[in-house]
């Protein structure tokens, strides 16, 4: 129901802990339990200010004069008498940070990657803490990477949404699932395309950012991610994906051993590439062949260490003579 989600977004966005309000609905009849529900959940997907520190709503309501009179107790993931100050402490952090690396001159493309860059190298996820089910409340908003500098997925997409509120790029929010597990990310309009990007999933721990799932298409995401598209954009191209920008994309693994010799005869240190067409199951293998015959087949005594992606075909290679 639009107007009940419209109303409950503007209260979110105030941060109240009540709210009450009469509803005389078409033809005078109340919300049904599922309306309320979806509308609960909308509201809290379309309050960027208050709707990512949602943890719940509880409805009452009974007969009034004019309708139905409802009363609405919405419960955050700070304590009440301290909601308000950390959502505007959080929204400080997310102006210095906009400030800080954007500037005037950026494009879209040029925007998302700062912040995304930015985030990652300054936000750790919280791995102990998910695994032991004992994540802290205020590491599921953006509070938690932007002023904590930890989180899970939930901190990362809905801080880059704030971030990206203020850089002046359209995004939203999905939910899902990651490798069958419950999981949120973000979509991001660049010059009117829209892009999935899954910044928790590009932060690497300990090493700098990766960009694998920077502005993927649909059919990408799917080899490990599952959501349900009714409740997102369709994403179809990967005119800015980061690889695509790069240059940095093979479409086979004949391609891939050109570029592994090429990078060998200029005595490259680094290679990162994403391959179009592989096997999963043989990637590791097929690259770990490709680097030693490159290596024979120039006669040169080399050193390595990869990482890969056997999902997304993805390898960040360093070369060592």
């Amino acid at each position: 129901m639009t107007q009940l989600s419209t109303l409950l977004t503007q209260a979110l966005d105030r941060t109240v802990t009540r709210w009450e309000f009469t509803w005389a609905g078409p033809g005078g009849s109340p919300p049904t339990n599922a309306q309320i529900d979806a509308a609960g959940a909308r509201a809290a997907v379309l309050a960027r200010v208050g709707g990512p520190y949602v943890a719940g709503t509880q409805w009452s309501g009974e007969s009034g004069d004019s309708g139905m009179d409802f009363a609405v107790t919405i419960e955050y993931r700070f304590p009440a008498d301290t909601v308000a100050a950390r959502v505007l402490e959080a929204n400080a952090k997310a102006d210095a940070v906009v400030a800080e690396v954007i500037k005037p001159s950026m494009g879209d493309y040029e925007k998302e990657l700062a912040l995304h860059d930015w985030l990652v190298r300054h936000a750790r996820y919280d791995l102990a803490n998910f695994q032991a089910n004992t994540v802290p409340n205020p590491e599921y908003t953006p509070y938690g990477v932007l002023v904590l500098g930890t989180g899970v997925c939930q901190s990362y997409a809905s801080a880059f949404q704030q971030l990206a509120d203020r850089a002046g790029l359209e995004t939203r929010m999905v939910s899902g699932t990651g490798n069958g597990a419950d999981h949120a990310w973000n979509q991001v309009q660049v010059d009117g395309v829209w892009y999935n990007l899954d910044v928790t999933w590009d932060d690497p721990a300990g090493a700098p950012p990766a960009h694998t799932y920077f502005n993927v298409d649909d059919r990408t995401l799917s080899a490990d991610h599952k959501w349900d598209a009714k409740t997102a954009m369709p994403c179809t191209s990967l005119a800015a994906n980061w690889f695509v920008r790069q240059g940095a994309v093979a479409h086979d693994l004949k391609e891939l051993s050109a570029r592994i010799s090429t990078a060998l005869a200029h005595r490259d240190t680094k290679l990162m590439a994403k391959v179009e067409v592989f096997s999963p199951a043989r990637f590791r293998a097929d690259v770990l062949a490709a680097v030693k015959r490159a290596a024979t087949l120039a006669g040169i005594s080399l050193s390595w260490s990869l990482s890969v992606d056997e999902a997304q075909g993805v390898i960040d290679a360093t070369f060592k003579y």
